[in-house]
Order: C-alpha cells, then sequence, then structure tokens
C-alpha cells in the first residue's frame, strides 16, 4: 500500500536531519493466558506474542541466520488443541517475524497450528513455507492433513492443497498433505508426506481380521499445477512383519488405526527418494521408477550395510548430504526412546557392502546435560561456519554447535534457547537460516502518548514493522500538526518494537532507513492536545487494517485505557511493594535499635569492669609505694643507726689533741667526710679520755680565779669547755 508523508515531511526526505536520537527495544514481559506454557512478550503496536526465549551463549562465534519455531501448547482443554504459530526470531531473542493469521486459519474445530517453517527456494526465489492444518477427532495426534503455504521476500504468500486422493477420516479437512513433510526438490516440485487410513487383516500377523493401518505415503507435487508426479506408498512395498510397533499382537480401529510404519521425512535424491520410518527404526531409498526399495539404513542391525556404529531408534528429520558416486552422508534426530537423544550422522559407503560398514561422524550431545525427547526433533549438519543446529521437538529447547575438529565427532555448544516448560510446549522442527524481505503490503506502525510525570509536549513512541530485516533506523518527523510537520532526527531499530521520546510536538510520523535511504513511511500519529494523557492513531496504516483482521484506529483509545488501567495497577503494586519495603526497614530498624541498646548496655558494662580493675590497680600501685617508702625508711634507719654506732665507737677511741683531730680510716672519713679543726680557742675533751681525779683538777683552778676574772666555765655531764683567758 502507498504511503504519504505530510508536505513538511516530503520536503526533508532527501535530507532528513541525521541527529541522533537515543532508542530503546522494548515490551511487555507477560503470562497472560499462556502461564502454562512459558513467559511470553507483547507489544503495543502488534498483536504478536513470540515466547520470551530464555538464551544462554557460550561464545559469541556464531553463524548467520534467524532462529525458525513453530511452539504449540501440549495441553488439550475441553478438547481443543492450543493454535500454534511460527515465529522467525534472533539469537537474542527478538521477534523479527510472524505470519499474520489471515494467511491460514481455515481450521474451526480442530486446529492445529503451523509446523515445519522454515525458507526454500522455488524457481530460484527465497520463499518461507509452512505446513497449517487441523487434527481430526479422535484421531491419533501424529495424524494431522492440511495444506502447505509459500511466503516470498515481499510477503506475497499462496498456497498448494493438492488432492491425494486419500481417507483421511473427516471430509470437513480442507488439506490431505501430512503434517510431517513438505519438502522442495531440485526440479521446483515438492515431496510431501500424507497418511492413508485403510481396512486391513491382521490375522497373520495375530491381529483382528477386520481392523485398520494407516499406509503411510509420500508424494511429488507440481507446486504450479498441483498435479501428482508419483506416489508411493509403503503398503505396497514393504512387509508389514517388518514393524517394530506392536508386532506381536497389532490391532487398530478406524479412528485409531495401526501406525506400522509412520513415514516422518521425505527427500528426492536425483531420481529417487530417501524416506524415513519412525516405526520401522530404519532409513529407506525408494526407486523414482518403479517404488522398489534399493537399499535399507537399519537402526539396529544396519539393514544393507552391515554392523552400524550407533544404534538409532524412532528418529526424525534424515537428510543426505554430500552426495557423490562413491558414496553420502546420512544425518538424523535419533529420539531412540531408551537412551539420551542426540544428533547423528553416518557416511554410508555406496553400493552398500557389509564389508564396508557405516562410519560415524556426527554425534552431538551435551553429555553433562542430557536430553530425552521422545517425539519430534530435527538437525542441520552445517548452518555456516562448520556449525549445526539441533531442534529438540518434544522438549522445548534448540543449540547451536560449533565445527567438529578432525577425528571427532561431537562439538561444543555455542548458543541455546528455551522457550516453554518440558512437557507442555514444544516445535516440531526448529531451524537456523538466513532471511531477507520487506512488506509490502503493510507499513511500519507506530503509536504515540504523553507519559506521565514529564514535562507538556514530551511523547513516547513505538514502532514496529513485522518482517522488515533490513530496516536499521527511522527518520523521525514530528510537529504539532500535519502541516507543520518537520525531520527532528533518527532513531536506530532495537528489537522488534523500538521505543524513544520527541519533545515540543503533539503528531509523530516515521520513515524507515534501507541502505542510508527512507523507503517507507509509517501511519501518522497525534495525541490529543487537552488530555494530558490521552493518546490516540490518527490515519493507521497497519499491518492488520491492509489485511483487515485487526483494526488498531478503532481499539487504540481501549487499548490505551487498558494501559493506563496496567499503569495505575503497576503504581499500586509498586506503592504497596514500597510500603513492604518500608515495613521491612522499620523491622530492621527497630531490631538494629533494640541490637544498639544490648551493645550500650554490653559497652557499659564492659566500661564498669574495667574502671575496677583501674583502680585495683591504682590500689595495688599505691600499696606498692608504701611498701617502697616503709622499705626505704627502713633501711635509712639502719644506715643511720649503723653510721652512728661507728661514730661513737671510733670517738671512744681516739686521741684527742687540742687543736685537730685526725680521723681513723673508720670514722666519718670513711664516709667521705672530713672533720676540721676547730676556730674557736676552745677544746673538746671527751669524757672518756681523762680520769677523774684531772677532772677535778682542773675544776679546782677555776674557783680559784673567782667571780670577775673574766673567765667563763660550764659543765656537761660528759664534755668541758675550758677557754683560755
Amino acid at each position: 500500500m502507498p504511503w504519504t508523508l505530510p508536505l513538511g515531511a516530503i520536503n526533508a526526505l532527501a535530507q532528513f536531519n541525521p541527529r541522533y536520537i537515543p532508542s530503546d527495544n522494548h515490551f511487555q514481559y507477560t503470562t497472560d493466558s499462556y502461564s502454562e506454557l512459558w513467559p511470553w512478550r507483547s507489544y503495543r503496536t502488534s498483536p504478536h506474542m513470540p515466547p520470551h526465549m530464555n538464551i544462554t551463549r557460550y561464545d559469541d562465534n556464531l553463524a548467520d541466520g534467524y532462529i525458525f519455531l513453530t511452539p504449540y501448547d501440549d495441553k488439550v482443554k475441553d478438547g481443543v488443541h492450543e493454535e500454534g504459530t511460527g515465529f522467525v526470531m534472533t539469537t537474542e531473542g527478538d521477534l523479527v517475524f510472524t505470519p499474520p493469521s489471515s494467511f491460514d486459519g481455515f481450521c474451526e474445530d480442530w486446529l492445529s497450528g503451523m509446523t515445519d517453517f522454515r525458507k526454500q527456494e522455488y524457481r530460484g526465489k527465497k520463499y518461507l513455507t509452512y505446513w497449517n492444518g487441523c487434527n481430526t477427532h479422535g484421531a491419533h495426534w501424529g495424524h494431522r492433513w492440511g495444506r502447505v503455504t509459500f511466503i516470498d521476500q515481499d510477503y506475497n504468500n499462496f498456497t498448494i492443497n493438492p488432492d491425494l486422493k486419500i481417507n483421511s477420516l473427516d471430509d470437513a479437512n480442507e488439506g490431505q498433505i501430512d503434517v510431517h513433510e513438505h519438502h522442495m526438490t531440485d526440479d521446483d516440485t515438492m515431496v510431501v508426506s500424507s497418511y492413508n487410513n485403510t481396512p486391513y487383516d491382521l490375522s497373520p500377523l495375530g491381529g483382528p481380521r477386520d481392523s485398520w493401518v494407516v499406509d503411510s505415503c509420500f508424494f511429488e507435487v507440481d507446486i504450479a499445477t498441483e498435479e501428482v508426479l508419483f506416489e508411493w506408498c509403503a503398503l505396497n512395498h514393504v512387509p508389514l512383519k517388518n514393524s517394530r510397533l506392536m508386532s506381536h499382537n497389532p490391532h487398530g480401529t478406524k479412528n485409531n488405526p495401526y501406525d506400522w510404519f509412520h513415514i516422518n521425512a521425505v527427500q528426492k535424491i536425483g531420481k529417487n527418494y530417501l524416506i524415513s520410518s519412525r516405526h520401522h527404526f530404519a532409513a529407506y531409498m525408494i526407486s523414482g521408477e518403479d517404488g522398489s526399495v534399493l537399499w535399507r539404513l537399519d537402526g539396529e542391525d544396519g539393514g544393507d550395510f552391515g554392523s552400524i556404529p550407533a544404534n538409532f531408534r524412532l528418529q526424525h528429520h534424515v537428510r543426505a548430504q554430500n552426495i557423490s558416486d562413491d558414496g553420502l552422508t546420512i544425518t538424523m534426530f535419533n529420539n531412540h526412546g531408551r537412551r539420551p537423544t542426540l544428533a547423528l550422522g553416518f557416511w554410508l559407503p555406496l553400493p552398500p557392502d557389509p564389508k564396508n560398514p557405516p562410519v560415524l561422524v556426527r554425534r552431538l550431545e551435551v553429555r553433562d546435560d542430557p536430553v530425552h525427547a521422545a517425539t519430534q526433533g530435527s538437525f542441520q549438519m552445517d548452518i555456516g561456519k562448520g556449525h549445526a543446529f539441533v531442534g529438540y521437538g518434544k522438549v522445548p529447547l534448540a543449540r547451536e554447535f560449533g565445527p567438529v575438529k578432525p577425528g571427532e565427532v561431537n562439538a561444543k555448544l555455542l548458543w541455546e534457547g528455551r522457550f516453554g516448560y518440558n512437557g507442555a510446549a514444544m516445535s516440531y522442527r526448529g531451524y537456523k537460516m538466513p532471511w531477507h524481505a520487506t512488506p509490502k503490503d503493510w507499513d511500519p506502525v507506530i503509536l504515540v502518548e504523553k507519559t506521565r510525570l514529564q514535562r507538556k509536549g514530551y511523547l513516547k513512541v513505538f514502532v514496529s514493522w513485522n518482517g522488515a530485516t533490513d530496516v536499521g533506523a527511522y527518520a523521525v518527523f514530528a510537529g504539532d500538526d500535519e502541516a507543520s510537520m518537520q525531520s527532528v532526527g533518527v532513531v536506530k531499530k532495537k528489537g522488534f518494537e523500538t521505543v524513544f521520546h520527541v519533545e515540543n510536538a503533539t503528531c509523530v510520523q516515521l520513515g524507515a532507513i534501507r541502505d542510508g535511504k527512507i523507503i517507507r513511511g509509517s501511519n501518522l500519529a497525534c495525541v490529543n492536545p487537552d488530555d494530558a494523557f490521552h493518546s490516540e492513531i490518527e490515519d493507521a496504516s497497519t499491518e492488520q487494517d491492509q489485511l483487515e483482521n485487526f483494526d488498531l484506529q478503532a481499539g487504540a483509545e481501549d487499548k490505551h485505557n487498558a494501559t493506563m488501567m496496567s499503569e495505575v495497577d503497576e503504581l499500586q503494586a509498586e506503592k504497596e511493594q514500597l510500603e513492604a519495603e518500608k515495613h521491612q526497614l522499620e523491622a530492621e530498624t527497630e531490631k538494629l535499635e533494640a541490637e544498639t541498646k544490648k551493645l550500650e548496655a554490653e559497652t557499659d558494662e564492659l566500661q564498669a569492669h574495667m574502671n575496677e580493675l583501674e583502680d585495683e590497680l591504682q590500689a595495688g600501685a599505691w600499696t606498692s609505694y608504701r611498701l617502697f617508702a616503709e622499705v626505704a625508711c627502713g633501711v635509712v634507719a639502719i644506715v643511720a643507726v649503723t653510721w652512728a654506732y661507728i661514730l661513737w665507737r671510733e670517738r671512744r677511741q681516739a686521741n684527742f689533741q687540742e687543736d685537730k683531730y685526725e680521723p681513723s680510716s673508720f670514722g666519718l672519713g670513711g664516709f667521705g667526710l672530713r672533720v676540721k679543726k676547730q676556730r674557736t680557742p676552745s677544746i673538746w675533751v671527751h669524757h672518756a679520755s681523762v680520769d677523774e681525779a684531772q677532772m677535778k683538777g682542773v675544776g679546782d683552778e677555776d674557783d680559784d680565779d673567782g667571780p670577775g676574772s673574766g673567765a667563763t666555765t660550764s659543765r656537761t655531764p660528759f664534755l668541758r669547755q675550758v677557754t683560755d683567758r
């Protein structure tokens, strides 16, 4: 659909403003209606809801390409299977493309959904192809019928639905192609599988005479005319007794027939066909001339090739690689059933010779994280750089492995993505492939709104363009109305839905940029300037509008109101969370205060104990000082007494002279003292140095002098002083 920018923007197309405007990847994490499956992403500008993949990177050196998945529900509610769809996703988990629902949807009651979504080539052009169909009520879950859709790089689509003349048990089914296989050939034809429910006598095998079996068939179909070019059915060429499913007592009913062969993969090689029989544990090469079996590779005993280096059972996605006259490589997803699931590859020498058995060339597994996938699965041996990609079918998991080193068969795990809970979601096959496309029939979709708590004129803008793989940025045009639109900058595309902000505007329109040029414009989106929180989209030119499947204009107000209520709920939840955190902080504060008080009490107790110790130390110090003083005084007293005694004894024995006194070595001189001569004319007389008669004579002389003689006399009990006249 052509698009028209406002007059002001048209003049700016040649030289749009290169100013960079920050942007971000936007999605809403949701479990609404899908909580039993896995968290999913939702968007403001698209109704699609891809799984929120849990991704682990072990290496950044990955092969180029996108991830192709068809996740669908493994739970039945009221007998109705949940709808599955296909997703093209980046290795970061961002959505790239999902087919609009108008491309399919012919099943009303027993919807099965899409499977085997991938890129193939037809007449030199690249297409996305997928199977879409229905599950017959009461039939085996693995038996489904439908048709195949092709989508080109402009996202134009067409469907093939050939009449294969098989019995699907339900005339209401609008298709007869089986869910398991639709594979392009080098002849621009397609080989498809189909199940033909057939009455059959099983009494030779111990079963009932009046029974039913599923006859596994494949057809080569001309895509343009839907003409059947070749057909083959197992009952005409392979013994029923070769089946390893209930071979001792087989039985089947009309609604649940005996599935003795179970074809699940077909590939045309030259003029012949390689097929996989899940319930025979075998791969067959079928002649394109008469349908005969040319050779059989058996997962138990090797079949026509002799002993096999690794057993396989219940396998899926058998493919031939590296085909030559001398041999080929057979790859498969080995479900096995009894052992962990893994990807296998064998080199088969041709023609088959038991003396020249197959060689194991691939055995991809993560030994410390084994997977047990009972059904489905896929294995791409070379997706570029020598890497391999494995989809685990019944287990919602995909992995990329690195190149295999010479002499080895396993490789390093580089990347893995999980997109569901075990037992609740699955993807029949998973692929990694490059894809480049630009939608022709729908334009970029934008939605604008004023943000809360922001200044006037501050707009939040959301934009997405489903399937535009090569758009790297958007030119932004903004203004107050259609006539005033001007180029204001460029935003980088991030993720499936990009979000950014524009100031001082009420209307926004974008131009998608590829290789430096604007290739398409979006719808014009404006806000009501009189309502601070009102958001509406004017002239919405959306993917869903163009496909008459989704009216964004009519639903904008409801979507905005729902968003506002969601924001209110989020704010209320945030408030409650903050209050809970506040109460928790208060409780923690009270606990800390109690602990602080306890620590303070312990500190006071320790301080008191320290004070007691200090008092005891001081008391001990004073006691020490007192004891020291007492000892010192005792020592001084002893020295003094000793000295006095020595002095007394020395003087007693000494001889006095009138003018001087010479101390002996035992006198005061021994203590460093000197006794000087008396300067007075008196003489000190030791009482013990004179006898009593002498003392009397001296006294008599003094008495004869009489008074007034000028002499002074004094007496002591021990000493007498005599003064010369």
